[in-house]
């Protein structure tokens, strides 16, 4: 592309229909976004016809020459004011430092993916009791990333959701260590009961390990999830099979379980002392109605040929009447187990078309 007012023969781009290039810029940051309008005077017509219509924003404090997030801030609520309130943003960004209330803005109803990333270490009291509020109607894509400070979420109802993503919650250590609370877990359960509406739920160690602390079926359940079609769990060496018989439970339609178990341990990583009966493999009294007529394909990764690994995969196999597949991979490190492919292929089987596959 050339500089220069005519849009000669090198500025091929400038000669693109405006669609297209509203195309292009949505994936540019905002500042490399707004530089295109000293390229021609095609760019120029095209930010004072299109700006209106952007659907990405992309904002980086780093972008400027200091970090006075004042200045930050004031040039990102100058482009949304331009925008207006009927704006279609579908996309929105914001990379910055010393985030304060009243920073964001409240008005992106139409968004349709939102990916948080609260990286800060969880007991720095100025960040303790963070309230978030995503209001979007039209929202199909929540990603929640290594939230550690444990931030209060109220979501409505979104019956748009298709995907959540959840990494929330403190490493399960500092709920062993019984620095964790009851109020703290009961977070989580809020956040969840927002998402419900999903087809696709994902959740870490960290949230499984804090949902395991409050969970009870009698007086804390958790929420139903009627669309819920494929749940992914990443299963903590402690905390995680308590919460499995209370997901497929609250799941009737769920197609596809993936099971995780957490990596190997870190070297010079204490084992964790807890108590199997509160936290363990806790087999229902029967089985749920997703295992009946609904769950299709089974996925456990990174086992460790553990005996709540056996029991787990032995009640999955016995009761799951339509599965289709069940795959199996085993970590390199093991706890002294015996279970192996030799033991899965002689369980009983609920479905005579299972395929049982070691990865």
């Amino acid at each position: 592309m050339r500089n220069g007012d005519g849009g000669g023969a090198g500025d091929r781009i400038s000669k693109l229909p405006q669609d297209i290039l509203s195309h292009i810029v949505s994936f540019l940051n905002m500042k490399e976004a707004l530089g295109t309008r000293a390229l021609s005077k095609t760019w120029k017509s095209f930010w004072a016809n299109q700006f209106g219509h952007l659907r990405t924003l992309d904002f980086n404090m780093d972008h400027f020459r200091t970090r006075n997030r004042g200045v930050f801030f004031d040039y990102v609520d100058e482009v949304i004011r331009l925008l207006g309130p009927r704006n279609n943003v579908e996309g929105f960004r914001v990379r910055c430092y010393e985030l304060q209330d009243g920073d964001l803005p409240h008005f992106f109803t139409n968004l349709e993916r939102i990916e948080d990333f609260l990286n800060y270490p969880r007991r720095i009291p100025v960040f303790l009791g963070t309230y978030l509020v995503i209001h979007t109607p039209n929202l199909v894509d929540l990603e929640i990333e290594q939230d550690r400070i444990l931030a209060i979420y109220e979501i409505p109802e979104i019956p748009s959701l298709r995907r959540a993503n959840l990494s929330i919650g403190p490493h399960p250590d500092f709920i062993t260590k019984g620095e964790f609370s009851a109020e703290e877990a009961r977070r989580v359960m809020l956040l969840l009961q927002g998402i419900r509406h999903a087809s696709k739920l994902i959740l870490y160690e960290s949230a499984t390990a804090a949902l395991s602390h409050v969970v009870d079926e009698e007086n804390e359940p958790l929420p139903i999830f009627s669309n819920l079609l494929n749940l992914q769990l990443c299963i903590d060496n402690c905390y995680g099979w308590k919460l499995l018989p209370h997901f497929l439970n609250r799941s009737p339609n769920l197609k596809i379980l993936q099971l995780a178990k957490r990596q190997d341990p870190y070297e010079g990583e204490p084992e964790v002392d807890f108590d199997v009966e509160t936290y363990g493999w806790v087999e229902p009294l029967a089985a749920p109605f997703c295992l009946w007529l609904r769950l299709e394909q089974i996925k456990m990764t990174l086992l460790k040929r553990s005996k709540d690994e056996e029991n787990v995969i032995r009640f999955l196999l016995e009761n799951s009447m339509v599965l289709e597949k069940m795959t199996i991979n085993f970590a390199d490190y093991r706890d002294g187990g015996l279970l192996d492919k030799h033991m899965i292929e002689g369980f009983p089987r609920g479905s005579a078309n299972c395929q049982l596959i070691f990865d």
